[in-house]
């Protein structure tokens, strides 16, 4: 879902890119570029990801208590962003189905009528009272609803539509439609898409007319007939007031055409705070006891192979070896204790560090790890932050830390506290 919403992201910003500073320049090839570009890149644009390195030192438990939790997971607990994304699904469909519907419409209207080819084109005339429209190659229109010059002035828009491929920027934004139809601004997008087309087929038919002013009437008399499918190219898809505004506007001056890279700086600022990934580079040290690795049950406590420290377990001195066959259920407490207050309590045999380990019995089994923490909730002197806020803090900076597990959690933070709770105090 997040890939959908910043492609979102990126179709808004082209759009009021060009409703700003766009629309009402006569530059209509570049609109269709730019448009086009919109629809294409917004797709692209949130793949790019920007690596970020940053250094820091592994979260310290020196002087304070860890206990252990379990969490079994409710696969049937109430998901919001599941029913989001079923309902996300529904509508895909529905508008997939509008879609598929409309080509069947467009595919009987082509095959069940007289078929004149001409040129690069396929003339086909209907019986329908439809308006004049053009689908690639094939252009079809009603020829008892138009005189003989306003069929030509039709024929020359229509033309226009098929030569420059109009309805491959349909179709890829009517399928951009379906993808995102829960967002408004990308049916505008469509709207104003299919009528700067319609500003490119004008401006040339107009050309080729021998009275600008007939062609013009034309647009008026078309006004008359409503019927028209999405996924063509109709002579009358748009507000023919706005488009008669657009044929007589004096040309835009090339200067304007800077405004295209206006886009450029936003797009840019947008992937810097919102396309990067952060990769954090431990700093080595061959003193300090370290949380690293991960697990499917998630983050393991484990000693780096360069860290020396005393081990003791039920107060009795230990090997590091001996840390794999701890039973995770069977331990009640860690405590790691490191510099000076290490030294105090075990004297020269302290100096790389202390793990003081606590069993709830004398019984210890076999296990792969020593402390695995399920993702949890973290709170940073009262306030709940996230586990990257979390894993960035300064040791040098805490006070105290809690740790607490699923009865413990619960109980203090409700439902929501159910996977464990840490909360640290600083200084």
């Amino acid at each position: 879902m997040e890939y959908i919403f910043k492609v979102n992201a990126v179709i808004a910003i082209y759009y009021l890119c060009y409703k700003l500073f766009l629309q009402f320049d006569t530059f209509f090839e570049f609109n269709r570029v730019f448009l086009l570009l919109g629809v294409i890149t917004s797709f692209l644009i949130p793949l790019v990801i920007i690596p970020v390195y940053i250094e820091y030192t592994p979260l310290d438990l020196s002087n304070y208590s860890v206990e252990t939790f379990k969490h079994n997971k409710n696969n049937d607990e109430f998901n919001f962003l599941k029913l989001l994304s079923i309902a996300y699904k529904i509508g895909v469909i529905g508008f997939s189905i509008r879609f598929i519907t409309q080509l069947v419409s467009l595919t009987r209207i082509i095959s069940k009528n007289e078929h004149k080819k001409q040129e690069h084109f396929t003339i086909i005339k209907t019986s329908k009272r439809i308006l004049p429209f053009s689908f690639f190659k094939w252009i079809v229109y009603n020829p008892t609803l138009l005189n003989k010059e306003e069929l030509i002035q039709i024929m020359f828009h229509e033309k226009v539509h098929v030569k420059q491929y109009h309805s491959i920027d349909i179709i890829l934004t009517q399928l951009t439609c379906i993808i995102l139809w829960f967002n408004p601004i990308i049916w505008f997008y469509f709207k104003d898409l299919k009528q700067n087309l319609e500003f490119i087929a004008d401006k040339n038919a107009q050309q080729k007319a021998i009275n600008k002013k007939n062609y013009q009437y034309t647009l008026l008399k078309t006004t008359l007939l409503t019927h028209q499918l999405e996924i063509t190219n109709n002579f009358y898809s748009s507000l023919i007031k706005k488009r008669i505004v657009m044929l007589q506007k004096t040309k835009s001056k090339k200067i304007n055409l800077f405004k295209y890279t206006l886009v450029i700086p936003i797009l840019v600022v947008f992937i810097l705070n919102f396309n990067t990934k952060v990769y954090a580079q431990i700093k080595d040290s061959t003193k300090t006891i370290n949380i690293t690795g991960k697990s499917d049950a998630g983050v393991i406590l484990k000693l780096k192979e360069s860290d020396n420290p005393l081990i003791i377990i039920d107060g009795k001195e230990s090997e590091k070896t001996n840390l794999n066959d701890l039973n995770n259920s069977n331990i009640e407490s860690i405590n790691i204790l490191k510099g000076d207050a290490a030294i105090k309590v075990y004297g020269d045999k302290g100096v790389n560090g202390v793990v003081q380990i606590k069993s709830k019995t004398s019984d210890l089994q076999k296990s792969p790890s020593i402390i695995t923490i399920n993702e949890s909730l973290y709170f940073i002197d009262g306030k709940e932050v996230t586990k990257e806020v979390f894993e960035k803090i300064n040791p040098e900076n805490i006070k105290s830390m809690n740790v607490y597990k699923k009865e413990s959690a619960t109980s203090k933070y409700g439902e929501k506290g159910k996977n464990g709770v840490i909360e640290i105090i600083t200084k």
